[in-house]
């Protein structure tokens, strides 16, 4: 049993991983409630963001060229009009 428990142990500490949790759970909280819970969702910035997400204005062309073979995008058309 010692030795299953060391071995399910290996390689990460879980006393370590609640203080990190804890903390990053406090720094989560701090922001949301200086921002009224605005923005809904979070995000780590990193050198390849930029190319890795889509962020409204644009999504339709840049999902149409990432499509093979490439597809000309059809405009949306509004309800009633």
């Amino acid at each position: 049993e010692q030795a299953m428990h060391e071995r399910a142990l290996a390689g990460w500490d879980p006393d370590d991983i609640t203080r990190r949790v804890f903390a990053s759970q406090k720094s989560r909280l701090l922001i949301q409630e200086a921002t009224g819970g605005i923005p809904t969702w979070g995000y780590n910035v990193d050198a390849q963001t930029d190319s890795r997400y889509v962020r409204n204005a644009g999504a339709v062309q840049t999902k149409a060229k990432a499509r093979y073979p490439f597809v000309e995008p059809t405009p949306f058309k509004r309800a009633g009009g």
